[in-house]
């Protein structure tokens, strides 16, 4: 038999509001700790590769800097990999190293698969499991720099397995 007690539907309903409002602060939890995300993983942060040495050990390339006139974002890609070497750690960064002032700032930048280059450097045969994760890609806005883009030398930081070399690339953002 069942009971139409009104004591019982109002337990379910603060019940039922309960769960939305624990639910509802949830997704607004989450969606303020993505926006934080995005935030600060997009800017550019002003950085000290310090003591890093020089290392000519490394292979790298920068293939491409492109720019989306519409958005007003660059894109640059490339990688870097010490041949033989299997990576455990992963972290490389871009960096651009202001010529007049000679600060340096980090790009904000991921990792990209790289399988490609085992058809390119077929003589690199123990550096191919490397070659996957050799990679990188950055994304930044034209406005997150101050002056002219031919003072903007591009720096790759590499500290894959507790390495910490800095590469001048010798190139500034308006060469390409």
């Amino acid at each position: 038999m069942e009971s139409n007690d009104p004591h019982k539907e109002s337990h379910y309903q603060k019940q039922f509001r309960m769960t939305v409002l624990f639910l509802s602060a949830g997704m607004l939890a989450l969606l303020l700790f993505c926006g934080f995300l995005f935030v600060s993983e997009g800017r550019i942060r002003t950085t000290d590769p310090g003591s890093a040495g020089t290392g000519d050990e490394v292979m790298w390339e920068i293939e491409s800097l492109y720019y989306d006139e519409e958005s007003h974002y660059y894109t640059i890609k490339g990688w870097a990999l010490i041949p033989d070497e299997e990576i455990e750690t992963y972290e490389c960064h871009l960096l651009l190293q202001n010529t007049e002032t000679g600060a340096f700032v980090q790009l904000p930048g991921m990792m990209t698969s790289r399988e490609d280059l085992q058809e390119r450097f077929p003589e690199l045969e123990g550096s191919y499991e490397a070659m996957k994760s050799c990679g990188f890609q950055s994304v930044f806005q034209r406005d997150m720099l101050e002056g002219e883009l031919d003072q903007y030398v591009i720096c790759i930081w590499y500290q894959n397995n507790g390495q910490d070399i800095l590469i001048n690339t010798k190139r500034t953002l308006s060469q390409f």
